[in-house]
C-alpha cells in the first residue's frame, strides 16, 4: 500500500518490463529504495531485450519469483538456471545469479563463501545481500531486507565479510543477485539465489596453559629441568556444533621448553608423549600416529 507496510499488491506483477531499452530500479540507498512486495505475480518480470539493474531494493511475499528473466532453461517455477558459462541470451543475457556456499554472521558481521560463473567484464560485478523471513515458494529468495553489497571481479569463489545494515540470527533466510558494473552505474541483475538458511555460529577459541608435572604433590616449581605438562584447551561458546574431525592446532613450543617423547602423565590415562580427551560433546577422534605431525 501507499504506506509501505500494508499488503496491497498487484493482481499480476508488481513491475513488467517487456520489449527493448534500459532501467534501474533502485540505486541501493535507503531514499531509493522501491518496495515491490504482495503481488499476485512475480515482483519483476523482464521479457525481452531490455536492460534492467535492480539495486537493493525491498522485494518480498510475491506469489511467483521475486525476480523473473523470462527465457532459458526454466524450473516449474519459472526459475532460470544458471549455465555453464553463462554464454545464454535473453532478458538481462539472463545473467547467473550467485551460488552460495557459506553465510555465517555474528551480529551485523557478515561473512560470506560465494562462487559466480559469469563472463569476462572489464568493471567487474557486484553481488546484493538480502535477508528473508521466509523462503519463496519455488525455494529460491527474495530481497525483504537488503543487507548489503560487495564488488567482485568475475568469476570464481569469493570470500569475505562486511557490515551488514541489519543483524542476521539462526534461521534467517539469506538470497543474493549479481549485477554487472559499468563505468559509473549498473546495467543488468540476475534472479534471486537459492534461498540459503543461516545456521548457528560455531566460536572456537584455544587457551594454552603450562603447569608442572608434579605426580606426587611435592610442590615443585616451574625451574630448569622440572617438567611441565603444555596444554591447549579448545572450546565452542557458539551455539553452532563444530564438524567432525576438523579441528587442526598448529603451536610451536616456547623456545625454553623440550618436547620429552615419552608417557605424559606416568602410568594415568595417557600412554603417549600428546593426550587428547573431549568433554561435552562427541564426534573428533584422535590416533596418535596419525594426529600428530
Amino acid at each position: 500500500g501507499i504506506d509501505g507496510a500494508s499488503a496491497f499488491g498487484n493482481g499480476s506483477h508488481g513491475i513488467e518490463i517487456v520489449g527493448a531499452g534500459s532501467a534501474v530500479i533502485g540505486d541501493g540507498t535507503t531514499a531509493g529504495r522501491n518496495i515491490i512486495a504482495h503481488n499476485s505475480g512475480d515482483g519483476i518480470s523482464i521479457d525481452g531485450g531490455c536492460t534492467t539493474a535492480i539495486i537493493g531494493n525491498e522485494i518480498h511475499s510475491n506469489t511467483s519469483l521475486g525476480i523473473d528473466l523470462v527465457g532459458g532453461v526454466e524450473t516449474g517455477f519459472t526459475v532460470t538456471m544458471n549455465d555453464s558459462g553463462d554464454g545464454d541470451t535473453g532478458p538481462n543475457d539472463l545473467l547467473n545469479f550467485p551460488v552460495i556456499n557459506m553465510i555465517s554472521a555474528v551480529g551485523t558481521t557478515f561473512n560470506y563463501d560465494i562462487t559466480l560463473e559469469v563472463p569476462t567484464h572489464g568493471n567487474g560485478y557486484r553481488v546484493d545481500f538480502f535477508k528473508n523471513s521466509a523462503v519463496n515458494s519455488s525455494g529460491y529468495g527474495e530481497g525483504e531486507v537488503f543487507l548489503g553489497s560487495v564488488n567482485v571481479s568475475g568469476s570464481g569463489n569469493h570470500t569475505g565479510s562486511f557490515t551488514a545494515s541489519e543483524s542476521v540470527s539462526e534461521g534467517d533466510v539469506i538470497a543474493a543477485t549479481t549485477t554487472r558494473r559499468t563505468a559509473s552505474s549498473w546495467d543488468i541483475t540476475s534472479e534471486f539465489s537459492l534461498a540459503y538458511i543461516t545456521a548457528a555460529a560455531t566460536e572456537l577459541t584455544a587457551i594454552k596453559t603450562v603447569t608442572v608435572f608434579d605426580p606426587l604433590a611435592q610442590g615443585l616449581f616451574a625451574i630448569p629441568g622440572n617438567d611441565v605438562i603444555y596444554a591447549i584447551t579448545v572450546t565452542n561458546p557458539g551455539l553452532g556444533a563444530a564438524d567432525a574431525d576438523t579441528i587442526e592446532l598448529i603451536d610451536s613450543l616456547p623456545p625454553e621448553m623440550s618436547f620429552y617423547n615419552g608417557d605424559m602423565d606416568d602410568g594415568g590415562p595417557a600412554t603417549d608423549a600428546v593426550y587428547f580427551t573431549q568433554e561435552n560433546g562427541a564426534g573428533l577422534t584422535w590416533t596418535y600416529g596419525t594426529d600428530v605431525r
